[in-house]
């Protein structure tokens, strides 16, 4: 009876409108909740079942336009979606100066940031856990959704700081210091999270401990938040475009950790993309960011790979069922989002002319959709507008093997940045 009064307690703690919207913002213990609570007594009618169901049901999409459905969304992801949108747009040379748009996406992405203490601070060292900071200096970060306060995530807390850094500019002296002073909050945050094994995992500062996969209640085979080279490859990327220094020992731990985490392929698995292609692309970022050589050998192999897993159209695909076959390791139908993952990575290894980037480039340009684009095949939900992109496929991973996701704005933003970013490339040769 103690047990599950204190649990019932932490439940009620972590589901206040305040902090959350419904427990941890996301669908699977949206639904638990409501299970364990009526099991506790509580009456549909009681204001703490309201509110969950209230918070579930925003989840739920009704189109009355063919094909009429009902879709129920696992949760959202503005702050993910509005952080990789300001980044790619500032790839493509817009900032909070030169654009008014980017200025608010800023200012919203700031009024979004996470100063409160949630169940991260338990696992870390005890000189960077926030009382022993000292004043006037203490952690930011960002979650994923509109707002889920108790978890905000290093994955999210990154691609936020990057482009805020990005997108403010000395010629908005009061933009830039708020913004950039938001990012070195996150910086902060970011180191205290680094793992022991040199790598960054999503909400925690863990250790891997893999019998606990084994447990048989184990969140589909996802019970605990290890290391993985996507975010670590990203943390990297961001730290170092925040100003913190190639030789600074975390992200030299952080290199080590991604040259062992490497496959004898060239590449790397992917926690959060589907998937090598998405963890190699992440990866390789980091590690040039870093100052690794794209000479070296084992980057040398990475570029043989992606060479080898190209498309006969020049587009890149890999399909959901490499987690569970890694023979189909970077193969599938050509996709916008992946052909952009695989592009970039090449771009990172490469030179803009050479065939194969040149190739990918031409394939997501014609891809493009155009004015006069083709009807809509019936496996889609809706049109797209004309200088958007067709991905039926899922790319974003929830949980390998079990559970996957379509961002439907992957499609979109992660062209754009490839594209800009050739375009660059081109430009300073």
């Amino acid at each position: 009876r103690l047990a599950i009064r204190a649990a019932e307690k932490w439940l009620l703690e972590r589901m206040t409108p305040e902090t959350t919207d419904g427990l941890g913002a996301i669908f699977p213990p949206m639904v638990y909740i409501q299970v364990a609570l009526q099991a506790l007594g509580y009456p549909r009618d009681h204001p703490v079942i309201v509110e969950a169901e209230r918070q579930l049901d925003r989840f739920i999409v009704e189109e009355d336009r063919e094909p009429k459905h009902v879709r129920i969304q696992p949760c959202f992801s503005p702050v993910w979606d509005t952080g990789i949108a300001l980044y790619a747009l500032t790839e493509a040379g817009l900032t909070a100066s030169n654009d008014p748009r980017l200025a608010r996406t800023c200012d919203w992405l700031l009024a979004r940031e996470v100063s409160h203490v949630g169940d991260w601070v338990r696992n870390l060292r005890p000189e960077d856990r926030p009382s022993r900071m000292g004043p006037g200096t203490h952690h930011g970060a960002w979650a994923f959704e509109y707002r889920n306060d108790w978890y905000p995530d290093v994955d999210d807390t990154a691609m936020v700081c990057k482009a805020l850094w990005r997108a403010s500019n000395a010629r908005d002296e009061q933009r830039e210091s708020r913004g950039r002073a938001a990012a070195l909050r996150g910086v902060r945050w970011i180191l205290a999270m680094q793992n022991d094994d040199g790598g960054w995992a999503a909400f925690d500062r863990t250790t891997h401990r893999e019998w606990m996969e084994h447990v048989p209640f184990a969140d589909h085979n996802a019970m605990q938040d290890p290391s993985c080279a996507d975010i670590t490859g990203r943390t990297i990327e961001a730290l170092i475009t925040c100003g913190i220094a190639r030789d600074h020992p975390a992200i030299r731990r952080a290199v080590a950790y991604l040259k062992k985490e490497q496959r004898p392929q060239g590449c790397w698995w992917g926690r959060w993309g589907c998937n090598f292609l998405y963890g190699t692309w992440q990866a390789v970022g980091g590690l040039i960011a870093a100052g690794e050589s794209p000479n070296a050998p084992y980057l040398q192999r990475t570029l043989a790979w992606l060479r080898s897993v190209r498309n006969s159209d020049g587009g890149f695909g890999e399909s959901a069922n490499s987690y569970l076959d890694e023979t189909l390791m970077g193969r599938g139908t050509s996709t916008a989002s992946q052909t952009a993952w695989g592009v970039t990575s090449l771009m990172y290894l490469t030179e803009p002319n050479d065939p194969a980037v040149e190739r990918a480039i031409s394939y997501l340009c014609e891809t493009q959709l155009k004015k006069d684009a083709p009807p809509r095949p019936p496996t889609f939900l809706h049109d797209e507008p004309a200088g958007s992109w067709r991905e039926e496929w899922f790319t974003g991973t929830g949980f390998p093997k079990v559970f996957y996701l379509r961002y439907h704005l992957y499609r979109h933003y992660f062209p754009v940045m490839a594209v800009a970013r050739y375009l660059n490339l081109r430009q300073r040769r």
